[in-house]
């Protein structure tokens, strides 16, 4: 599918090491008409899928992680729920995926709106 909800790019290094890096937005729920969650429910339902487009961004992302063989990948992901105990961080964990900052800091939660606002210029 054609959502433009992720992109990737693989490096090659020394002995034929590889990374894959993922950059990655999950639509929060909605907040009206045109937002990425009503554009990306409105396009699930003219193809006759009905499940929710968070839930359906984290069922196609986890497909893809699946299918690669061989790399070492990050996910930079703005996932719009938390981390910790939700159901997106069940689905990557169950991948394989570690939430490293979070174990990084020892922290419960991790803001970053609140850890890395610019307040002037």
């Amino acid at each position: 599918m054609a959502l433009g909800r992720w992109c990737w790019t693989r490096y090659q290094g020394r002995n034929s090491h590889t990374l894959r890096v993922f950059s990655a937005y999950c639509p929060n729920p909605p907040t009206g008409a045109l937002s990425v969650y009503a554009q990306h429910h409105l396009f699930l339902t003219s193809k006759g899928d009905q499940h929710c487009p968070s839930l359906a961004f984290i069922e196609d992302l986890g497909e893809d992680i699946t299918q690669i063989e061989g790399d070492k990948i990050v996910l930079l992901l703005d996932g719009n729920m938390n981390m910790k105990g939700s159901i997106m961080a069940t689905a990557f964990t169950t991948l394989g995926l570690e939430e490293k900052i979070l174990k990084k800091k020892n922290l419960r939660s991790f803001n970053l709106q609140k850890e890395f606002t610019r307040t002037s210029y």
